[in-house]
């Protein structure tokens, strides 16, 4: 990164130099990268699987429920092309961005911040203000998906704590989610979170195979629900859909 944050100082003409002489020389940044301790295939399936598959998808029923059943199977599906097809555009750009400039790699602000440096001369005084609310944008949508994710385990915790012994306050609980939660954050390489990947899809999994066994038995009759709900109620559905299926940070 301290790299890509020297290389973007000489703003203008190092990006005409190396655009113009695109054409003669071709950089790989995937060559160049040189990483500590790098993940196999199997390894970047198990992380991006745990990534992508978490506790929203048990949210997308309620959004089907203001979209109604068929136009929620097509709006899901539509709404995961698009999604998938956006990451790998951005990981594209990103990828050109470090090309243009010759290092191996670059964070999500800095590929916004090239990427205004190379285009039309009017916005490229706005670089370092695009790089910096790409930075501010990245920030609190992840702290708001941690904090909700944070409350939806205490809650958890909270119903078979409240079944089995006495009534806590559900602050409690969230403090101590907090503080379970604290030693994982310490390992800083992703190879070593591997193995509690893993684990942790085992157990993912497996819930939600309890949850569908139980989620199909007793269902009620097809033509008591609406199919297409109208489209003025969609906006939920889109709401809860992308909080579900978003997964942007894992592609990046």
């Amino acid at each position: 990164m301290e790299n890509a944050n020297a290389a973007l100082e000489p703003q203008h003409t190092q990006l005409t130099l190396l655009q113009s002489a695109s054409s003669y020389y071709y950089y790989d940044p995937y060559e160049k990268r040189t990483v500590e301790v790098p993940l196999n295939n199997l390894d970047a399936f198990i992380s991006l699987l745990k990534c992508v598959m978490g506790t929203g998808i048990l949210a997308m029923p309620l959004a089907i429920r203001y979209s109604g059943v068929v136009a929620g199977v097509l709006l899901s599906l539509l709404l995961m092309m698009l999604l998938t097809y956006c990451i790998h555009l951005l990981i594209s750009g990103m990828t050109e961005c470090c090309r243009r400039i010759q290092v191996p790699q670059v964070s999500m602000p800095q590929a916004v911040q090239i990427a205004y440096q190379s285009g039309p001369r009017c916005v490229h005084c706005f670089a370092n203000v695009a790089g910096f609310l790409t930075s501010c944008v990245l920030v609190i949508g992840q702290f708001g998906l941690c904090c909700v994710y944070i409350v939806f385990v205490a809650k958890n915790f909270k119903e078979i704590g409240d079944y089995y012994c006495r009534d806590f306050n559900e602050r409690y609980y969230v403090v101590g989610v907090c503080v379970l939660q604290l030693p994982f954050f310490l390992i800083r390489k992703l190879k070593y979170l591997v193995p509690l990947n893993l684990i942790s899809n085992c157990f993912l999994y497996l819930g939600f195979l309890c949850i569908m066994y139980y989620l199909v038995r007793g269902l009620p009759n097809p033509q008591q629900r609406e199919l297409i709900k109208p489209p003025a109620d969609w906006i939920m559905f889109f709401g809860i859909a992308a909080f579900s299926l978003t997964a942007v940070d894992a592609g990046c």
